[in-house]
């Protein structure tokens, strides 16, 4: 299980922003605002992601005993592999997020996609990489308004995986295609959904439904609906809350929290987003 306490225990402050109660799977999220500081020798368990957040500064690190040093600037980035030999040293107060992902989740989305896993060749500082930016910035903000979804954190975790296996690795194997959800799977995880709205529901509890790994179902139900499984949710969760204001008899509060919605906000962000209009505006021309 993530356990953030021990990573950030080589960290003289504790995160402005972590996961550490979202209930993620497979990956993690932490803020950090730090002094100057020289971190003792630690091994992390995971395979770590490390993005400049804030101003420039002078980095120096030492990995299994080989040195380097670099200068980074806002929005550079380096990945570590997880159970190496680590030291890190900066030179002034530094702002920095750190993406945590479980290395066993590497190896599976590889094996699905028919691809090595061999990550040797990424601690490196990488000048910029928009698509892992704008994964964490969009996990970051989703954690920050109360939003942060267990589903909606597994099609991020996946998007990036697949995109750093992509990127990041020896060259393999092409992918392969298989043949997508029957329509009795399909009809199955549907229903399962429809019947748990209101849940915080997780990739690996629908996967489960119809005896999948999180990993094969998500994308097989993608190739099947053209659609995420957090896509998917978030569309039957607008048409939920659609018939509930039509109705009048709740709040628009009480409407979002019966949807599955975190809150009123996350509830009305989503709802624009599908239908152009707000919950107020949608329920006052009824």
């Amino acid at each position: 299980m993530f356990d953030l306490n021990n990573l950030s225990s080589v960290l003289p402050q504790p995160p402005l922003l972590s996961s550490q109660n979202a209930g993620w799977e497979d990956i993690q999220l932490a803020l950090f605002r730090q002094p100057p500081h020289e971190t003792p020798q630690y091994r992390s368990p995971y395979h770590t992601i490390c993005i400049n957040w804030g101003s420039g500064v002078t980095l120096e690190q030492s990995i299994e005993g080989a040195d380097a040093a670099a200068r980074s600037t806002c929005g550079d980035m380096s990945f570590y592999n997880a159970n190496r030999s680590q030291v890190f040293r900066w030179d002034r107060e530094t702002e920095f997020l750190q993406l945590y992902i479980e290395p066993n989740f590497f190896h599976q989305i590889a094996t699905e996609l028919q691809l090595t896993c061999d990550l040797a060749e990424v601690e490196l500082l990488v000048r910029s990489d928009k698509l892992v930016l704008q994964i964490a910035d969009s996990l970051k903000n989703s954690l920050a308004d109360g939003g942060g979804c267990k589903l909606y954190a597994a099609a991020m975790a996946r998007s990036l995986a697949i995109h750093v296996l992509n990127r990041y690795r020896h060259p393999s194997t092409n992918i392969t295609q298989t043949p997508g959800l029957s329509t009795r799977q399909i009809q199955q995880v549907t229903e399962y959904i429809r019947d748990r709205l209101s849940s915080d529901l997780s990739l690996a509890e629908l996967a489960a439904c119809i005896s999948l790994s999180p990993y094969h179902f998500a994308r097989l139900f993608k190739q099947t609906t053209k659609m995420t499984p957090h896509q998917y949710v978030i569309d039957r969760r607008v048409e939920l809350a659609s018939k509930l204001l039509s109705k009048k008899e709740l709040s628009i509060a009480e409407v979002a929290l019966c949807c599955g919605f975190a809150h009123q906000g996350h509830l009305s962000k989503h709802f624009k987003r599908s239908t152009g209009i707000t919950p107020k505006t949608y329920r006052d021309n009824f």
